[in-house]
């Protein structure tokens, strides 16, 4: 009877310690009755290819990503978050380095994206995600993004970004590939 009470006694001292001080973090989602001020934003964006697809990798000569992003202040609420529209032009660019020269040694191309936006900030930090979609030279492919802006740039804009691209391999057998790339994008808010 006495282990019964020790036990019941020390789970009664566990539960009744304080609450440990929680670190000093705040998410902040768009709420109704938020006064948000949106705008428009100018970006340039330049990333390089850090994983293709199996379809790609006979493309073993990679070459930079270069885009243009237009952010409108155009949007809606989506539950806790508040997507806003944007249009994007993308630069890919995929080479062979065989030395036989064959009907596919490029795989390049531009599309012109539109998607949306929708962010959260941790304290002074904003955290972004982004999902476009558009016309590859192959078909219509998707674009996803995960963007981190870097605080305390008043209205310029710089955000690491990874990217994640699916695009069709082609009209005639269908199928998919795609590749993620990492970059640096510098804008300005007006």
């Amino acid at each position: 009877m006495s282990k019964y009470i020790i036990v019941i006694l020390s789970i009664s001292y566990i539960l009744a310690q304080e609450e440990k001080e929680k670190p000093d973090i705040a998410i902040n989602f768009f709420k109704g009755d938020d006064k948000y001020l949106l705008n428009w934003s100018a970006n340039v964006y330049c990333g390089y290819p850090i994983y293709t697809a199996e379809f790609l990798n006979s493309y073993n000569k990679l070459k930079p990503i270069y885009g243009l992003s237009i952010g409108t202040p155009l949007g809606f609420q989506a539950g806790i978050a508040f997507l806003t529209v944007n249009f994007e032009l993308l630069n890919y660019n995929f080479e062979s380095n065989l030395l036989e020269q064959t009907e596919n040694d490029y795989f390049k191309g531009t599309v012109y994206q539109i998607g949306l936006n929708s962010g959260m900030f941790v304290n002074d930090l904003c955290i972004s995600l982004t999902a476009a979609m558009g016309k590859y030279h192959t078909g219509n492919g998707i674009n996803t993004s995960l963007n981190i802006d870097l605080p305390y740039w008043g209205d310029f804009e710089i955000r690491s970004t990874i990217r994640f691209n699916t695009i069709p391999i082609d009209y005639k057998h269908g199928g998919y590939s795609g590749w993620a790339d990492c970059g640096i994008s510098m804008g300005y808010e007006f």
